[in-house]
């Protein structure tokens, strides 16, 4: 009884191939769809399928997607087999097909259809509600969760995605007539990009590298100068005051009897005691003026820095000093 079944579907193909070869079809449909029975003949269902597959791309006919089907059934595509049986059997109808291979398409998809195993994909309870999922090379949307899907026996690939999340991928194998359900989520959060760094331009300079900064400026020389200074300004009044007191005792000596280098005994004390202070005036210039040189170039010679120095000396008979006012550091 099946083989003549199958002697009788040999039989209508043929017929079906050569009214396809005689019409008016596309030559290339036509030659396509010859070389693609003439391989599934002899079972070399590698050839014969993508050309089966070409041949209905050209051009739709019954005949095409009845071999195509006995093809992809022969290949253990039964998925695709199940496809093709069904559309066989409506284009029959559809197209009062004089050999009525209706009936046959759809019997033979019936027995396919108790073959093809069934995947059903459901969404993790928590999963993000606009996640999708990837069946091997087909990308299908949320709609199809919870959907019992025909596939081909055999191994699959199951990826579920959502924006921001990492891909999670899931394997899962099915025989002939299976129906199994998995449950897939999208995997963690995916971490930010990291923000841009703004570009900082280097300043316009005129040279390059820009120049070292000014050495820390110390406070010890400047104020060293001033104290330097200050005492020769001292020694200087000191020197000014014996020098008065000198001339004045010259003076007095004079007055009070000397007449050249004779003296009465008073006045020989006055004129030594004006000899003693013209001797501390000398010492006292000498020594001021060195001070007060070596204060200035103290001064001088030490790192500048925002300072005013007001210095008012003050003599008086037998005195004399230095006033200091201002600010520096």
């Amino acid at each position: 009884m099946r083989l003549a079944a199958s002697a009788v579907v040999l039989a209508v193909l043929a017929a079906a191939g050569d009214a396809r070869a005689q019409g008016a079809g596309s030559a290339e449909a036509a030659e396509l769809f010859k070389q693609g029975r003439a391989a599934l003949e002899v079972k070399d269902y590698v050839a014969a399928c993508p050309k089966l597959a070409a041949s209905l791309q050209l051009e739709r006919a019954v005949g095409t997607l009845i071999s195509l089907a006995e093809c992809e059934e022969g290949s253990g595509a039964l998925a695709g087999a199940r496809q093709h049986w069904q559309e066989a059997a409506d284009l029959a109808d559809a197209s009062n097909d004089r050999l009525n291979r209706a009936p046959f398409a759809r019997q033979r998809f019936a027995d396919v259809d108790r073959r093809v195993p069934r995947l059903v994909v459901r969404l993790a309870s928590g999963a993000p509600p606009d996640a999708t999922f990837r069946r091997d090379d087909v990308q299908l949307s949320s709609s199809a969760f919870g959907a019992a899907l025909p596939v081909d026996p055999g191994a699959h690939v199951i990826t579920a995605s959502a924006a921001g999340r990492e891909q999670r991928t899931y394997r899962i194998e099915l025989a002939e007539g299976d129906r199994k359900e998995l449950e897939v989520a999208p995997g963690d959060r995916t971490a930010p990009p990291p923000a841009a760094t703004p570009l900082v331009t280097a300043p316009t300079s005129t040279s390059w590298p820009p120049p070292a900064p000014p050495p820390a400026r110390s406070s010890f020389l400047p104020t060293l100068g001033l104290a330097t200074a200050a005492l020769g300004v001292v020694g200087l009044g000191v020197g000014t005051g014996f020098g008065v007191d000198a001339i004045s005792k010259k003076d007095a000596a004079a007055s009070s009897g000397c007449n050249g280098n004779v003296c009465t005994p008073t006045a020989g004390a006055t004129r030594n005691d004006a000899q003693s202070a013209g001797t501390l005036s000398t010492a006292f210039f000498v020594a001021g003026g060195v001070l007060a040189a070596a204060g200035v170039t103290l001064w001088l010679i030490a790192p500048r820095a925002s300072q005013g120095v007001e210095v008012t000396p003050t003599v008086g008979p037998g005195s004399a000093g230095v006033t200091l006012g201002g600010t520096w550091r």
